[in-house]
C-alpha cells in the first residue's frame, strides 16, 4: 500500500469525486457508514474494521473486509501494511524497541494501576 495514497475526507471535495463516479472509499474503525455518509455506499472497496460485523457489503473479497475482533483497528491497518510490504517488519521491530523503552520509564502522568496492554507489534504478530 502507498501510503502517499492515502488522503482524508477533509482534504478534497468529496461531493465533486461523487459526482464524477471517480472515487473508491475504504472504511476503517467503522464497517457501517454513518447516515450522512449513504451516497458513498456504492464506492466502499474495502473495510477493515474491529467492531461487530454489522454484515455490509459481504460481496466484497476477504482480503478486501477485514473485521476481527481486536483491540483495535490500529492493529489490523498495521498488519493489512505488512502483508503488503514485508519490509516494514523491521521498521515496526524498530519503533516497538523505542516504545519498550518509553514503558520502562514511563511519564509520570501514568498510571500505575492501569493493566498493561501488550505493544502494537506483539499484536499484529499474533494475527498473523
Amino acid at each position: 500500500m502507498d501510503t502517499s495514497n492515502l488522503v482524508f475526507m477533509n482534504e478534497f471535495d468529496l461531493d465533486a469525486l461523487v459526482q464524477t463516479g471517480n472515487l473508491s472509499v475504504y472504511l476503517t474503525d467503522h464497517n457501517a457508514l454513518a447516515a450522512h455518509q449513504t451516497h458513498l455506499s456504492p464506492f466502499v472497496s474495502g473495510i477493515i474494521d474491529h467492531h461487530k460485523d454489522e454484515g455490509l457489503w459481504t460481496e466484497l473479497p476477504a482480503e478486501e473486509r477485514v473485521i476481527k475482533k481486536v483491540g483495535s483497528a490500529c492493529s489490523l491497518v498495521a498488519l493489512k501494511l505488512l502483508e503488503s510490504d514485508s519490509s516494514l517488519l523491521s521498521q515496526i521491530q524498530g519503533w516497538s524497541i523505542g516504545l519498550n523503552q518509553h514503558l520502562k520509564n514511563p511519564p509520570t502522568l501514568r498510571n500505575p494501576n492501569k493493566p498493561k496492554k501488550p505493544n502494537t507489534l506483539t499484536t499484529i504478530l499474533s494475527l498473523r
